[in-house]
């Protein structure tokens, strides 16, 4: 897919399985007007994201305004992938079996949480830190 960003244009693809990051560098300082990710997500405004929690080596971020289901994007050394609140399921992304063990206990500890925080991301209001495992 090709988007302009003042006049500079930018080829976006998110291949399933793939690394999800969204970081791309431009010539020139932008305001994104509109973004989309095939396979990952929609958003009209500029990207917004928050880091909720940090454990084991394991970043917790969340998006603001991100598409359904409710999910948080975990990072892990190298590996990135988007994880399903309601049952941990991976969405989108590869991380190792230690990390995703790791996740799976820590959303069953905090589900509630996480799913205030998703509720609060969608209607653009503040998120709240969430304890790390232990």
């Amino acid at each position: 897919m090709i988007r302009s960003f003042n006049d500079v244009e930018v080829r976006i693809h998110v291949i399933p399985g793939s690394r999800i990051r969204r970081r791309v560098r431009l010539p020139s300082p932008v305001m994104f007007s509109r973004i989309e990710f095939s396979g990952c997500r929609k958003m009209d405004g500029p990207v917004r994201t928050v880091r909720t929690s940090s454990f084991y080596g394991i970043a917790i971020y969340m998006y603001f305004g991100d598409h359904q289901p409710p999910h948080f994007h975990a990072i892990y050394g190298d590996d990135e992938a988007a994880i399903a609140i309601e049952n941990g399921a991976i969405i989108a992304g590869r991380l190792p079996r230690r990390a995703s063990k790791l996740l799976t206990e820590w959303i069953d500890l905090h589900r509630e949480e996480l799913l205030a925080n998703w509720r609060a991301a969608v209607n653009n209001e503040p998120l709240r830190p969430i304890n790390p495992l232990e």
